[in-house]
């Protein structure tokens, strides 16, 4: 499967290893937490809605076994992600795994979206991936090793109708991603552009939007 191919890239063994997940009480990122789970890893969940992360952690925890952790985190609020990060290694010691992937998509006009939209959208998508790298960085230097997974998107490297916010947080996280492999050479940084996916973003996409990338693979 596509999660298999790409944690076959990631390491050889992911046992033991600790993984941070942003945006994990659903979608692409819980599915990420269960294939980490199934290999071993404990991974710590970290989303907005208190009683979402709860489910998914019993879920996780029922499941798969093993040693997980989870913390209600707006990303975009410099206190809570340090607080996140420091009671991840108050209780494993480490974290060897970061995957930036919460996010927010007003896929509409330009024109139509509240301003108090656009800055949440910008906040979530681009200054929260950069908290999160700023937080990790120091601890993967001292470590000498890390591994980041920055979950993108297709309209990180395509320009779509009806897209301007959030296509332009995710060619910021894509540049922020890029330069990132330059300040941390000792670890392994991974990208994933993902097309039409099976989420609550997906089922709010304009008829429109969604006609123009019929044509991508959807994951499911």
């Amino acid at each position: 499967s596509f999660l298999s191919l790409l944690f076959a890239m990631v390491a050889r063994t992911l046992e033991g290893k600790v993984a941070l997940i942003t945006g994990a009480s659903q979608g692409i990122g819980f599915s990420l937490a269960k294939s980490l789970a199934e290999r071993g890893s404990s991974v710590i969940l970290l989303a907005r809605d208190p009683e979402k992360l709860k489910n998914a952690h019993t879920q996780l925890t029922k499941q798969h076994g093993g040693d997980h952790l989870y913390m209600s985190t707006d990303v975009s609020n410099p206190e809570q992600v340090n607080d996140a990060v420091r009671a991840a290694l108050d209780y494993y010691s480490k974290i060897d795994i970061l995957i930036n992937n919460a996010g927010a998509a007003p896929l509409t006009y330009l024109e139509n979206i509240p301003q108090d939209k656009i800055r949440t959208t910008l906040m979530t998508n681009l200054y929260g991936p950069l908290l999160l790298y700023h937080a990790l960085a120091p601890i993967f230097k001292k470590q000498q090793s890390g591994i980041i997974i920055d979950v993108i998107s297709l309209a990180g490297v395509m320009i779509l109708d009806q897209n301007s916010v959030y296509a332009a947080t995710k060619w910021g996280h894509r540049a922020l991603s890029l330069v990132m492999e330059k300040e941390l050479p000792f670890a392994q940084i991974y990208r994933l552009y993902p097309g039409l996916v099976e989420t609550t973003i997906f089922e709010k996409m304009p008829s429109d939007l969604t006609r123009q990338l019929d044509s991508l693979p959807k994951i499911n």
